[in-house]
């Protein structure tokens, strides 16, 4: 049988909730259910940006979809003005693949 201790693991360490702005005003996501946000350089230019997997919880025609938020700040404290939905080579938004009929 094998046993692994972990001597160096520590507790998580948990930051105070922040309030995420776009043009000045706090993202509300509103008509969605179950809110999945992850910051990541989408665009390549160094900055992370904020991408927010949503599910569209009032229809079952367009499933879940990624708002996608570009960081304008330059360096610093994150800067978004504006969203757009994350779009295919297609140029149909992205989806998790879940609609509401099958979450």
């Amino acid at each position: 049988m094998l046993v692994f201790l972990c001597v160096l693991c520590t507790a998580p360490v948990l930051m105070e909730a922040e309030m995420v702005c776009d043009g000045g005003s706090p993202i509300v996501i509103g008509d969605y259910e179950n809110p999945c946000p992850i910051y990541a350089d989408w665009d390549g230019d160094g900055l992370k940006d904020l991408i927010i997997g949503v599910a569209l919880c009032y229809t079952d025609l367009y499933g879940s979809r990624y708002r996608y938020y570009r960081n304008l700040s330059g360096g610093g404290d994150p800067v978004f003005d504006g969203w757009e939905y994350l779009l295919g080579s297609d140029g149909t938004p992205l989806t998790t693949g879940l609609n509401n009929s099958q979450q």
